[in-house]
């Protein structure tokens, strides 16, 4: 297989792996190669056990349509929102 050919089936099954984000669990998301190491470490800071983030919750924050200063700036607001007492 030539690298061309590498390089259309990555973009394929990164587009599989977009067009399915919404019904994968975070376990398949955490394991994706098109997962950065910073949404990795995301994943694990908002793990429930740490700041109590649901499954639900930390999959939209690490969502990869949304570009990692974007991402970032979701997680602030969600620690910032753990710590107000409603």
């Amino acid at each position: 297989m030539s690298k061309e050919e590498k390089e259309i089936r990555y973009e394929q099954r990164k587009q599989e792996f977009l067009a399915k984000y919404d019904e994968l669990d975070l376990f398949s998301v955490y394991a994706s190669e098109f997962i950065s190491d910073t949404r990795r470490q995301v994943i694990k800071e908002l793990s429930p056990g740490k700041n109590k983030a649901d499954d639900k919750t930390i999959l939209k924050i690490v969502d990869p349509r949304c570009s990692e200063e974007e991402m970032m700036e979701k997680k602030r607001i969600w620690e910032e929102m753990c710590m107000i007492k409603f």
